[in-house]
């Protein structure tokens, strides 16, 4: 008897842990947000066609820990993040203090919610638009790397604030 398995879609992704960045390709459910794979209970993420920091070779198959991935860039052809919010959204510019730095852009939140009580309320990798990196020795006004989208994990966050 074969063994079911649901279509699924490819995301590849540039991906940031303590070792640096490093590409591999998600298989997601066809019609899943990114988000919600992401934020599957399983301590492990499976990925494929794997490059790693200093390594010359493609891996064909990596089990990478969760709680080390801290970002996490798709590629701009992803359009299936998150699920949608209804009706008018919140946009909030908000910088995210990590240990080796900060990260900044635009959160989306459901309609008439404050900052405070989306992130109170909120468990897991969220996602951030338009978005910029800086190291933590870069100069204030230097910008080490831009990115379109990432997708954050809310326990490599040390705090959260919102631009004015």
């Amino acid at each position: 008897m074969r063994e079911y398995r649901p279509q699924q879609r490819l995301v590849r992704s540039s991906i940031f842990t303590s070792i640096g960045w490093l590409t591999g390709t998600f298989h997601c459910n066809l019609k899943q947000a990114l988000v919600d794979y992401l934020n599957l209970q399983a301590s492990f993420f499976r990925l494929t066609d794997v490059t790693l920091p200093g390594v010359d070779a493609a891996i064909p198959f990596l089990a990478l820990q969760k709680s080390k991935v801290i970002v996490l860039a798709p590629m701009d052809s992803e359009t299936n993040l998150e699920k949608r919010l209804p009706g008018e959204i919140n946009q909030y510019a908000v910088t995210c203090v990590l240990q080796d730095g900060v990260l900044s852009g635009t959160l989306r939140t459901r309609p008439n919610q404050r900052l405070s009580d989306h992130l109170t309320a909120h468990n897991g990798f969220f996602v951030l638009r338009e978005c910029y990196i800086r190291g933590r020795n870069d100069a204030v006004d230097s910008i080490v790397k831009r990115i379109s989208v990432a997708i954050v994990n809310d326990t490599a966050v040390i705090g959260i604030t919102e631009d004015r």
